[in-house]
């Protein structure tokens, strides 16, 4: 069954039945309005196939959506992550600050439907008319799961086999923790101009043949252990500062909403001013950059240092530069791979130094393969390098001066 072309919910149904109790039950969680599943079309857009409101409510019932690349719905569907928006008329996102404009709505939720075939139903989606209170990461990851028993519902397979499933990534991800994982690798980043080691970036890294740390914090993230993995990760990065000499520094990876969460605070207390990094990821989205600031401002009072990753490979690039303010841009290496043969490559690498010069950041070239890369790289002005031509991860430490 091709999700694109599929059929409304026959009129009825014990499935129709099912899924309208299933986005009541979104609907009374978040303390919304209105709930709905939407189907993806052909033409990047959502038509609605069901909608459970409280009373009537006039504009706020969903129709056709564009879920196109660069829209809410679209990011969301493509990598796969829900997403709460507490106050939608100051979101960052115009597709939704439109929606509040056209339909009311202050708060939106929203969330992909999965089939277990791998491809994209269309979208779990809740709405009301007042702002939520605050922001909760408890919401985003309720509507994960509720979003997997509603493609339990949609796709005719066995529904204890894709709970199982969710029981068995549970359980391998909690043993994971338990055990003391995941393991850490460092991988230095490089002066150029001189050849000292200027930060050390801590890579998570997980059993042999179980899949890579993408798959395994995208997994826990569907269990409700995302957080959680990411702690654990960061504690044990943190374990190598006393053995890192000054003036390197520890860089380790925070996705947006455990940053937001403060669940990392107490790690972070204990660490020594100017001798840590916070990478914030593109590929995770930002809702109130307002509370990201604040926490950023709250970090650098405590000296540490933040960090843009994979600028240039996921959400709004520009916009997340201007508004965190990044010590360290960090070019993803898609930007990179072509720098030393195609001159558009070049030209953006030196946009981004400008700008980020502009902002008082310093860029690191992500992603050094060749020497050739490493030469452009110097001449458009990147003062700070890191790749396998430079250094591959390793379990110990990797100081020496190149």
């Amino acid at each position: 069954m091709d999700p694109d072309s599929s059929p409304r919910l026959a009129e009825g149904s014990d499935t129709e039945r099912s899924v309208l109790g299933l986005l009541a039950a979104a609907r009374h969680r978040l303390g919304m309005e209105v709930s709905w599943l939407d189907r993806r079309t052909q033409d990047h857009g959502l038509v609605t196939d069901l909608v459970d409101a409280q009373g009537s409510l006039p504009g706020l019932v969903p129709g056709f959506v564009d879920c196109s690349p660069g829209t809410t719905t679209g990011d969301a569907m493509h990598h796969r992550r829900p997403f709460v928006v507490a106050t939608a008329d100051r979101c960052a996102w115009p597709d939704v600050r439109e929606l509040a404009s056209r339909n009311g709505a202050g708060a939106y939720a929203g969330a992909p439907v999965v089939l277990c075939n791998g491809s994209v139903y269309g979208m779990l989606g809740c709405a009301s008319r007042s702002p939520m209170p605050v922001q909760r990461d408890r919401d985003a990851k309720f509507l994960a799961l509720l979003a997997g028993v509603l493609a339990d519902c949609l796709w005719p397979s066995p529904a204890t086999a894709t709970a199982r499933t969710r029981d068995q990534i549970w359980l391998r991800v909690h043993l994971l923790i338990d055990a003391g994982g995941p393991d850490i690798v460092y991988q230095p980043v490089y002066d150029v101009v001189d050849g000292s080691v200027a930060v050390v970036e801590a890579l998570s890294r997980f059993p042999a043949g179980s899949g890579g740390p993408e798959r395994w914090f995208f997994d826990a993230e569907t269990v409700g252990l995302g957080r959680e993995l990411e702690t654990a990760a960061v504690r044990n990065a943190l374990r190598v500062l006393p053995d890192l000499p000054a003036p390197a520094v520890l860089s380790v990876n925070a996705s947006p909403p455990v940053i937001a969460s403060r669940d990392l605070n107490e790690l972070f207390a204990a660490v020594p001013a100017g001798h840590l990094a916070v990478e914030v990821t593109e590929h995770a989205r930002i809702d109130d950059y307002a509370s990201v600031r604040t926490i950023r401002d709250e970090l650098r009072g405590q000296g540490i240092q933040i960090a843009l990753d994979d600028f240039g490979a996921g959400y709004c690039g520009l916009q997340r530069m201007l508004e965190l303010r990044p010590d360290y841009v960090k070019i993803d290496r898609a930007l990179i791979s072509k720098i030393d043969v195609d001159p558009a490559y070049e030209v953006l690498a030196r946009a981004v130094v400008t700008l980020s010069k502009e902002i008082g950041a310093s860029v690191i070239a992500e992603g050094i393969e060749t020497a050739a890369q490493l030469d452009r790289v110097s001449r458009v002005g990147i003062r700070y390098a890191q790749g396998f031509h430079l250094a591959r991860p390793s379990r110990r430490l990797a100081l020496a001066s190149r």
